[in-house]
């Protein structure tokens, strides 16, 4: 185990205060895209999966950090494969084209550029160069094959300065589902300041705090994601590095995130009354309290029991449960609730990357989606119910034939 954690902090990655406190502690986990063969079941490592709130900033954290060669050299998360995804990135592209990077040789750079998802929509754009930065070797090789310019590395200050000297400054420097996976989200900032235009800005994409909250989504807590944002926390840690908030969005990818637009302090850029507004709404749900999270976890035990009852009901009716999505919820999931083959006869997925392998922690074999359709189950129990409306609109005929579908969170329902 202690291998794999290169540190466990004692402090705010956030604000660096010691005034930390643990409110959830789902016990020992397998890493969430930890997939592996039957023959490295006896390699497997878990480790500790707990999360504390700061009393000084308020930002929602884990501690137990691993190293990140560990989790992202190969990556088995592939963004282009789940179409409500590469929709969104459409979305974000047309988003940046209209708002940001509306002059003539604009540049962008994105951290974490996986498969090329968002870089991709700019390949036939003239007056937009962009660039993506990624440590993952077998993600970056996707991005490749498709003509983009990815650098295999991770986002650092020095990494920043490599890129500036080759191509100059940025307009845009954004990273989507990554700034939660960074141990320090500090030297991000730092990096980022280093290529960006003195107007320019910079766009993170996280999970929101307020949407996991209050949808109970425990199985979002996993060791990739170090850290749970809110714009109450985020505004305290980017004022930090002088960077200030302008903008929000709210979306609806991976169950509620957010999209934060900042700018230097000094840049010319007006912080939107959203802002503001916002970080209220925050304050009035009580975001900023230990108590408020206390309770979350409270809840998220109790139904963690109600699903369980459900599907050991489902069993004993001599009924068929197969897991609809190897997502890294999933393992959070299953492992928390202990759900293994005794109730899943087995997983089904589209990602080349993990098709054949096992869950992590439970090993539930993982299948092509073609089986399920093949011989359909009575149940589904969708791990990647953040995509339940297209999952339903892609299994229109299974749904026909009765097949049922069981949504493990906000709160067990089945259609």
């Amino acid at each position: 185990m202690d291998r794999l954690i290169i540190s466990q902090r004692n402090n705010c990655r956030g604000c660096f205060s010691k005034n930390l406190k643990c409110f959830f502690d789902l016990g020992l986990m397998p890493l969430a895209g930890g997939f592996l063969k039957k023959n490295q079941i006896k390699y497997e490592v878990k480790i500790p999966l707990k999360v504390y709130f700061c009393n000084n900033c308020g930002l929602v954290q884990i501690l137990d950090v691993v190293d990140p060669t560990v989790l992202f050299k190969n990556y088995f998360y592939v963004s282009s494969v789940i179409k409500s995804l590469s929709d969104h990135f459409k979305e974000y592209s047309q988003f940046l084209k209209k708002n940001y990077l509306k002059k003539k040789d604009s540049q962008l750079l994105e951290f974490g550029s996986n498969d090329g998802v968002l870089l991709q929509y700019f390949k036939n754009s003239k007056n937009i160069k962009t660039i993506g930065i990624d440590p993952s070797v077998n993600v970056s090789k996707l991005a490749r094959k498709k003509g983009l310019n990815v650098i295999l590395d991770y986002f650092s200050q020095k990494s920043a300065l490599k890129i500036k000297q080759k191509y100059g400054l940025m307009d845009v420097v954004t990273g989507s589902n990554v700034f939660a996976h960074v141990d320090d989200i500090h030297e991000i900032m730092k990096a980022a300041k280093i290529l960006l235009k003195e107007n320019g800005v910079f766009i993170v994409e996280v999970h929101y705090l307020l949407d996991l909250r209050k949808q109970f989504q425990y199985d979002t807590i996993y060791h990739e994601h170090l850290c749970y944002y809110s714009v109450f926390a985020l505004k305290n840690i980017f004022n930090l590095e002088d960077l200030k908030i302008i903008d929000i969005y709210r979306l609806s990818m991976h169950g509620g995130g957010i999209r934060v637009v900042a700018a230097k302090k000094n840049s010319s850029h007006k912080i939107s009354e959203k802002v503001e507004k916002i970080i209220d709404y925050e304050l009035k749900n009580e975001l900023n309290k230990f108590t408020t999270f206390k309770k979350f976890a409270n809840k998220a035990k109790t139904r963690k029991q109600e699903l369980k009852k459900i599907l050991m009901k489902i069993k004993k009716q001599k009924k068929s449960i197969v897991g609809y999505g190897a997502a890294g919820r999933g393992t959070t999931l299953l492992n928390y609730c202990n759900i293994d083959t005794k109730i899943l006869d087995y997983i089904v997925d589209l990602s080349s990357l993990r098709i054949n392998m096992l869950m992590p922690g439970v090993h539930v074999p993982i299948y092509h989606l073609e089986k399920s359709r093949k011989n359909p189950p009575d149940y589904f129990l969708v791990l990647a119910w953040n995509y339940i409306d297209s999952i339903l609109q892609q299994e229109k005929k299974l749904k026909s034939t009765g097949v049922k579908f069981i949504i493990p969170i906000p709160r067990v329902k089945i259609i």
